[in-house]
């Protein structure tokens, strides 16, 4: 692992690293096993990246052959025939490594690093569960998202990497074997290339970063309201939920706008290889009709340029994968490199203190005369938690913004109120498993209705982009049977007519490429809009009637909780539930609140069905005091406001006294 020496001191884990990260980190749970596992899969990734240049040095010799008719031209073919097939089975074996080596050492690296993150976090002291750096969803997310995010980089985009850099560089290699002055010409085109590659990794990397913070706020939110879905609804506190989740992830709405953008103009400048075909077609020719070069040579050249400037294009992009997983893995590094869970002070009173490192004591002594040691194990391990101990109290000003509810979620052995999260959405019985209906490519069409305008330019881009490589593909076949043309003029001609498809190409896929990709992250940022409909009650007085209710939930299908259950309250009455545990009494509250719908039998407000009314609506009309209180982060005001934002300081201090609180919160 690499990282700078602040990094490794700093140890909060509630974001990555400030300062540079290497790539070097993902390799930080690596033994001698996958260094040799990684060598194998690197020395077949360089392989068969050079396998397609190697190809056309055949390929040019058989269109030589073919191109100039002889006696032994069958021959020759069945030469290259055979070449060709030994080609074949020297990519086969390094496919093959490159594919395996790098799959089964990412699976080995990345067990170690989520058994390492979980012992890690398990050592720690019960106080390092109560802040906020240790929510549930920063836990699970780093143990199963990071870590899966790892493990694709490993397996997959690290040799696809390796692949094109190889491709890359053997196909300059190979241009300049076929035809120096072709490489020689085109290889500024190629530099020109490789900058909006480098600059696009450079951006997203920056991105990364505050995507990634933003996103660990917003985490917060989401899950203190799904662990107390029901006070949620009961309050109608979705949109107060929903806008302060927005106004979190605000900048990272434009930072993913900015991102498709950014894409688009990285896939976009590889329009700039039509723009290096033009260059070959045009020069190649000069060099067939002045210079004696053969067709294939130059064909074979042109395709290598080509060929190594679009493996240029793709390898920088999987910059943007690296870089992800190097902030996830060096995130992950932070909490198992963090100082051991018990302190110091605890045994600074012993007689004698035995230091032990990889199963060995290797310091005793004192706690004076350890101290004391220059550079000794102990006295670096008291400084390194003295130094967090001060970052930890100098961060405590801005973790105290937020309540008991964050920080239990990261542990349940918190001394913080057991009661801080209500009961489970499911009530008396929680269901197996939840089968929702199978996805709908015109629902989600209608999703995202409002942003009509960007799916028309979207898809518009993207049909004309798919126009680009059939075109591309009859052009390139025009122009190889040009280079065998024995007429100079009709070659001048013919060729001129494709420099002029290739320049369109070039200028079209530039155009197109960031149009496609900005609108479609345009539509993606903003497919979370949903509009409420149904009807709303002039006057509500209160009488309740279920009729007839059937229900069992969604994951129980078979387990009716309620069987032709009939009740009737009269608006202004008062009425007690009473039964054993698990005969439906809770299950009655949510669907009077409409968390559930009935199978059979309606649930009436008023003589109305509840089904047909605007469920916000409906349910700001109600009032729920449930068995347990849940606080959510922020101020004690904040939360008697949850439910009705727009308050007056009268009903707040009313709320405050009516729930027996105002006399202890005032």
């Amino acid at each position: 692992m690499s990282k700078t020496k602040e990094d490794g001191k700093k140890g909060t884990g509630d974001s990555p690293p400030d300062k540079s990260i290497s790539v070097s980190v993902l390799f930080g749970c690596a033994d001698s096993t996958d260094v040799m596992l990684m060598v194998l899969g690197t020395v077949g990734a360089v392989g068969d990246g050079a396998s397609l240049p190697t190809l056309l040095l055949f390929v040019s010799h058989l269109f030589n052959s073919l191109g100039h008719i002889s006696p032994e031209l069958m021959h020759k073919v069945d030469e290259i025939a055979l070449d060709l097939t030994y080609l074949a089975i020297a990519v086969l074996f390094a496919a093959f490594m490159e594919g395996y080596c790098w799959s089964k050492t990412s699976e080995r690296q990345v067990l170690k690093m989520r058994y390492k993150y979980l012992e890690a976090v398990l050592r720690q002291e019960v106080a390092f569960f109560d802040s906020q750096e240790a929510t549930t969803a920063e836990v699970v997310d780093s143990i199963s998202k990071d870590t899966a995010l790892i493990q694709e980089v490993l397996s997959e985009k690290v040799p696809l990497f390796l692949f094109h850099t190889s491709q890359f560089f053997s196909g300059l290699i190979y241009a300049t074997y076929f035809a120096w002055r072709l490489s020689l010409a085109a290889f500024p085109a190629l530099i020109l290339l490789a900058l909006p590659g480098i600059a696009y990794g450079k951006y997203l990397l920056h991105l990364s970063h505050k995507s990634f913070a933003e996103y660990s706020k917003a985490n917060t939110i989401a899950e203190q309201a799904l662990s107390s879905i029901k006070t949620v609804y009961s309050s109608t506190a979705e949109r107060n939920i929903v806008e302060r989740y927005a106004s979190i992830l605000y900048h990272t709405t434009k930072l993913g706008t900015r991102k498709g953008l950014a894409k688009g103009f990285a896939v976009g400048s590889s329009g700039l290889t039509f723009a290096i075909w033009a260059l070959v077609a045009w020069y190649g020719s000069l060099l067939i009709m002045h210079h004696g070069a053969q067709g294939g040579q130059i064909y074979a050249a042109g395709l290598s340029i080509v060929t190594a400037g679009q493996s240029l294009g793709v390898a920088f992009p999987e910059v943007k994968h690296l870089a992800e997983a190097s902030i996830a893995a060096a995130h992950i590094f932070d909490r198992i490199n963090r100082v051991v869970a018990h302190k110091l002070s605890t045994v600074r009173n012993a007689d004698v203190i035995a230091v032990m490192s990889a199963g060995r004591v290797i310091e005793m002594g004192s706690h004076d005369d350890l101290i004391d040691k220059p550079n000794g194990h102990y006295a670096n391990l008291a400084n390194l938690q003295n130094q967090l101990s001060n970052e930890e109290q100098d961060q405590h000003h801005n973790e105290s913004r937020f309540s008991s509810a964050a920080r239990s979620s990261g542990s349940r052995m918190s001394n913080a109120s057991p009661s801080v999260f209500g009961t489970p959405l499911l009530g008396d019985s929680e269901p197996d498993a939840i089968s929702y209906p199978p996805p709908s490519f015109t629902r989600l069409l209608a999703l995202n209705a409002p942003e009509w305008t960007q799916g028309l330019i979207g898809g518009f881009s993207a049909m004309a982009s798919g126009f680009i490589t059939p075109i591309y593909a009859i052009t390139i076949g025009g122009m190889i049977s040009d280079f065998f043309m024995t007429d100079h003029g009709e070659m001048r001609h013919a060729i001129r007519s494709k420099c002029l498809t290739f320049a369109s190409l070039s200028v079209i896929a530039m155009i197109m490429s960031p149009l496609q990709h900005y609108n479609f992250a345009y539509m993606g940022e903003y497919l979370t809009k949903r509009p409420e409909n149904g009807t709303e009650l002039e006057k509500m007085s209160g009488g309740i009637e279920l009729k007839g209710v059937d229900f069992a939930y969604p994951g129980r299908p078979d387990n009716l909780i309620l069987c032709q259950l009939r009740l009737e309250v009269k608006p202004g009455a008062s009425i007690g539930l009473v039964g054993n545990s698990g005969c439906g009494k809770s299950t009655v509250i949510s669907l009077i609140q409409r968390f559930y719908d009935a199978d059979k039998g309606t649930v009436k407000v008023d003589g109305v069905d509840i089904r047909s009314l605007n469920i916000g609506w409906y349910r700001r009309q109600m009032a729920l005091v449930g068995q347990e209180p849940v606080l959510y982060s922020g101020s004690i005001r904040d939360n008697i406001m949850f439910g009705k934002l727009d308050a007056s300081e009268t009903e707040v201090v009313e709320a405050a006294k009516a729930a027996n609180a105002h006399d202890f919160i005032s």
